[in-house]
């Protein structure tokens, strides 16, 4: 597990926000002027990789699955240079960030910016406006977490950092994208079917080697190298999870057994908290949540995330990762039962629950609903298709 701190203090003996708390700033246009800049660099190659006993060509960052941590402060600046070693057209989008000044940054390809042409590096430069957490993602594996600190809106002990809930698929992700944006209305080819579910790029279901290439034994750590993800708790103290569905296609919902989430974030606004037991997180959607360790020291526990069966497809709709206290074995297996999900239409958290702290957020007018109408975006009534391969158009 990485350790996370609420600030980088390497280049400040004092956090680089000041006075600014969540209830008085404006968590949008408040960012302090830190004078920092952080420097990445990514490369995106492909590689075979084999995650859960299948093996996949997959796009990689630095040749790692999910790719590297970018951590910044609140109002800092965020430097990636991106190689590609790739043949097919490519950007990475930051997902998340308002890119104010700095639109041509944002990585949307055909819209943004061209994708970056084989072989070449192309500087991505762009603020952190906003704090929180934050996922670039995609459907072939090119995926990482971003973590903004900033000031802190509830107290806890420790900062475990991302948790990533994704979906995933032992396929190219060209099948599905073109399903899922064609103009079939038959619910079983425009929702792709993904072939696992993974927390933080970790199965809980292995491949059993069949020709139908389903995912039906439950699999021990010792059966695939990457093993359950594990997370320790320690009785009597609060840990905060930076909770991203950073898949492709899947609704998630977000348990551990036995224990209440405090919800104090969620897309990187802060809100007033409040307690449930299972949190749903649509598509690139984030959220910070307190646990507060009130079980025994030598307990142990599952994490869930479960697929949203009625809006999404898959052959595993539920992985695990292993909760351990702080005095739990290391070979403890846990016993601990779900909680129950109602088999509803997958829907967000009603907008009374998530109350900004910061006052003049509240007086922002928000529809009762939103419908989902289209899945093509379209301009004068046409669709926009852009040729990827030509890296130069």
């Amino acid at each position: 597990m990485l350790s996370f701190d609420a600030v980088l203090m390497s280049d400040a003996q004092s956090e680089p926000w000041g006075g600014q708390t969540c209830y008085e700033s404006n968590p949008y246009d408040a960012a302090p002027e830190t004078g920092v800049t952080r420097h990445y660099n990514f490369t995106l190659s492909r590689q075979v990789i084999n995650i859960d006993g299948y093996d996949n060509l997959a796009i990689l960052v630095n040749d790692l699955f999910p790719g590297p941590l970018i951590e910044a402060n609140w109002g800092d600046w965020i430097d990636v240079d991106v190689t590609k070693h790739l043949d097919e057209g490519s950007t990475l989008h930051w997902h998340g960030f308002k890119q104010t000044g700095t639109p041509w940054y944002d990585g949307s390809p055909g819209i943004g910016q061209c994708p970056i042409v084989p072989g070449k590096t192309l500087k991505y430069r762009f603020r952190a406006e906003q704090y929180g957490h934050y996922s670039a993602q995609y459907a072939d594996d090119a995926v990482g977490p971003i973590v903004i600190y900033g000031p802190k809106s509830a107290d806890y002990d420790h900062d475990l950092g991302p948790v990533m809930l994704s979906d995933y698929y032992d396929r190219p992700y060209f099948g599905p994208v073109a399903d899922a944006t064609g103009t079939s209305e038959d619910f079983d080819v425009y929702v792709p079917a993904s072939d696992n579910n993974f927390i933080n790029g970790r199965p809980s279901y292995a491949y059993n080697g069949s020709l139908t290439g389903t995912h039906s034994s439950a699999c021990d750590p010792s059966e695939i190298d990457t093993g359950l993800e594990t997370f320790r708790f320690k009785s009597g103290k609060s840990d905060r999870l930076r909770l991203i569905n950073s898949g492709a296609a899947a609704f998630q919902y977000f348990s551990i057994d036995e224990h209440v989430l405090e919800v104090i974030a969620v897309d990187f606004t802060p809100i007033k908290p409040y307690n449930t037991t299972v949190l749903p997180l649509g598509i690139g959607q984030r959220a910070n949540v307190l646990i507060h360790g009130s079980q025994a020291p030598d307990a142990a526990y599952w994490m869930r995330a479960t697929v949203g069966t009625n809006c999404s497809r898959g052959s595993v709709n539920e992985t695990k990762a292993m909760v351990y206290y702080d005095q739990a074995p290391q070979d403890a297996r846990p016993t601990s039962q779900p909680y129950y999900i109602p088999n509803t239409w997958c829907t967000d958290v009603p907008l009374d629950k998530t109350i900004p702290l910061y006052p003049k957020l509240r007086e922002l007018e928000v529809p009762g609903s939103i419908q989902q109408t289209c899945r093509d975006w379209q301009a004068y009534s046409e669709g926009n298709v852009v040729e990827q391969s030509d890296a130069g158009l």
